[in-house]
């Protein structure tokens, strides 16, 4: 386009070639926005990108008409995707959610939040699988969604008869229907509803197709015909069929010339389908294998090579994106939620980290996206890769100009230049993410590499080595507070190791006010010398009664009188306390819920109370580090919170 001018021309000639190239290209004030998500489609399933199993000439139309991706990555199954998707941010990044969940802190920041915010009404139709609905119904409204018609994930069916939650309610005449029919056909009378009103919409078509029926409510869903469900062949042809319906709809309602049409997909194709049921009412799945390029190809889905993560992209708004392109920019789905901001004018999301890089100029203005890799995790395996090699969380390396589909193992001993290079910057990339969490619901308060998100006196606190650490410099006692909340109900995970003075973590507690910084009073526990560790502290407290509140081994309770009283005695002090070790890495688990707190450590539990104090019990605050002073050292990493409902 627009690049250096190697033989000079005319300045008239030039400046008549600019205002041509912006009249046919010039790109539409808050355009809307289609994005296709289809479900369990890998790139060799598509005609366009060389598959040959099936025909798809609707998204051959687009890709034509459009931009191709040839290095978009997604998650190796939907839940992770979808999570990436709608927040611009890694599950990593969230604590990893729960499957079937989403992370509430992130509801008001979401891809249709933030479109909303810029003026656009928003939709979505088809899959949801972020909440259970018949537990929350208006889930969808809750992170951003004005309108949505998705189906029940695990309470029915999802193609025929399908049972759908429509704006909050459940449909009642989808007896005799096709689930698909009704999801897009919802999503064209939002088109055409917005079109009417005269604002810019946000549609997100999740597909149902092509994932297999539902297999886990008790009973077999209703078949397609003949007593079988929908095959792989069957579901990609009625997804092409479904692309076609939409983009149709948009120029018959004289929106095509404004609407950018983004097409991807979650995740690879599955290595299986449902395809009917045995006579001993075990379901019979048939294997998915598509030719692409000459070779048999199995569905890659749930796996970390491409097969499983490499997934189509095609972008199309006729007049503005210039057909028949081809690019190798790298994209993943956190990179959704920037690009749309900037083609919709929206501020993104405050005071978040977001993972995601807008290609928006690549798209409208022929400049190289500025995402150097990709990074894709599940369940607490991970990797970064560039279009030429990839690192995994583990170490594992491969070169992927010479093995492309990992066959090989991995490198090790001497690298080329080369691959010394490209290895040491995946390194820095995965450092930069944090690691995953594999307890369902955790949040990562602390990446590792600083202190962000926390604040404490200078000097006092450092990163080390992918931990905190007390430096033992400070004079006087001062605390490291986390800036991310007060939690009230949770669970606090992290590893500490002591070697000299007095330390502690400090939960539900609160700053205190004065000429001193970084002061906190609430309930602590006691990070020290072994002999001295389970003691629960309401540290700073006016009244001296309250500063050892439970001792290593006693299940104590505090009345609304303020009266402590020593329940029982679980376990002698000695012996919990032989669990932990001095100068080595202990785990350490805090869970407050109501007025009940209860401490772990390596597994064993050291102390709880039940404090009904009437002056004096918290029920929410601060988490913080404790530096006592004067020669302090200890060192905190992994920490981890979930927020417990």
């Amino acid at each position: 386009m627009a690049g250096d001018v190697k033989n000079p021309l005319s300045s008239a000639f030039v400046l008549l070639f600019v205002c041509a190239l912006s009249s046919v290209g010039a790109i539409p004030e808050k355009p809307n926005i289609l994005m296709i998500f289809a479900d369990d489609v890998g790139r060799e399933v598509l005609e366009c990108y060389g598959g040959s199993s099936y025909r798809t000439p609707n998204i051959n139309a687009l890709s034509e008409g459009g931009m191709k991706f040839t290095h978009a990555y997604a998650m190796p199954v939907c839940h992770p995707s979808r999570i990436t998707l709608l927040t611009g941010q890694y599950p990593a990044r969230l604590g990893n959610p729960a499957w079937g969940d989403f992370p509430k802190q992130a509801a008001d920041r979401t891809i249709a939040a933030t479109l909303k915010k810029a003026g656009y009404t928003t939709a979505i139709a088809g899959k949801w699988q972020l909440a259970l609905l018949k537990k929350n119904p208006d889930h969808p409204k809750e992170v951003g969604f004005d309108r949505f018609s998705v189906f029940g994930w695990h309470e029915g069916p999802r193609y025929h008869d399908p049972m759908i939650y429509q704006d909050g309610e459940v449909r009642e005449d989808t007896k005799g229907k096709y689930g698909p029919d009704l999801y897009s056909q919802y999503l064209i009378d939002f088109m055409k509803e917005s079109r009417d009103s005269g604002t810019p919409f946000f549609a997100l078509y999740s597909m149902a197709l092509c994932h297999d029926v539902t297999d886990d409510i008790g009973h077999p869903v209703p078949f397609y015909k003949d007593g079988k469900w929908m095959s792989y062949p069957e579901m990609a042809a009625s997804m092409d069929e479904m692309v076609g319906r939409m983009t149709k709809a948009l120029d018959e309602l004289g929106l095509r010339e404004n609407t950018l049409v983004i097409f991807t997909t979650d995740n690879g194709t599955a290595a299986a389908t449902y395809i009917t049921v045995a006579p001993d009412g075990k379901f019979v799945r048939e294997p998915n294998y598509s030719e692409f390029e000459g070779e048999q190809i199995r569905g890659g889905k749930g796996t970390f090579v491409d097969w499983g993560t490499r997934v189509p992209l095609i972008a199309n708004l006729p007049g503005v994106i210039e057909g028949g392109q081809v690019t190798e920019d790298l994209v993943d789905l956190s990179d959704y939620l920037p690009t749309f901001a900037e083609v919709a004018g929206a501020p993104l999301p405050e005071e978040v980290k977001l993972d995601g890089h807008s290609f928006a100029g690549r798209l409208f203005r022929d400049e190289t996206n500025d995402r150097e890799w990709a990074y894709v995790e599940l369940k607490g395996k991970f990797f970064a890769k560039t279009r030429d090699y990839k690192l995994y969380g583990n170490g594992n390396f491969f070169d992927l100009t010479k093995d492309p589909l990992e066959e090989g193992e991995p490198l090790q001993g001497e690298l080329t230049a080369e691959q010394k290079a490209g290895k040491e910057k995946l390194a820095t990339a995965l450092a930069s993410v944090p690691e995953p969490v594999t307890e369902p619901s955790f949040q990562s308060i602390f990446n590792g590499k600083d202190l962000t998100g926390w604040e404490g006196l200078p000097g006092a606190w450092e990163v080390r080595d992918g931990a905190i650490h007390c430096t033992g410099k400070a004079e006087g006692k001062n605390w490291l507070i986390w800036k991310g909340g007060e939690p009230s109900d949770f669970e606090l995970r992290l590893e500490f190791r002591f070697v000299s003075g007095n330390s502690g973590v400090q939960v539900r507690s609160h700053l205190l006010e004065g000429d001193t910084p970084f002061l906190v009073q609430g309930y602590q526990v006691e990070i020290a010398e072994a002999d001295k560790m389970g003691l629960w502290h309401h540290s700073l407290a006016p009244d001296k009664s309250r500063s050892h509140l439970a001792t290593a081994g006693q299940l104590v309770v505090i009345g609304k009188d303020g009266q402590r009283k020593t329940e029982k005695s679980f376990a002698e002090p000695t012996a919990v306390q032989s669990n932990c070790r001095d100068g080595e890495w202990n785990e350490l688990v805090v869970t407050a819920k109501g007025n009940r707190l209860v401490q772990k450590i390596n597994g064993v539990k050291f102390a709880e109370l039940t404090d009904q104090d009437a002056n004096y019990a918290m029920s929410q605050g601060l988490i913080a580090l404790q530096d006592h002073g004067k020669g302090t050292v200890a060192d905190f990493r992994k920490i981890r919170l979930k927020i417990l409902k």
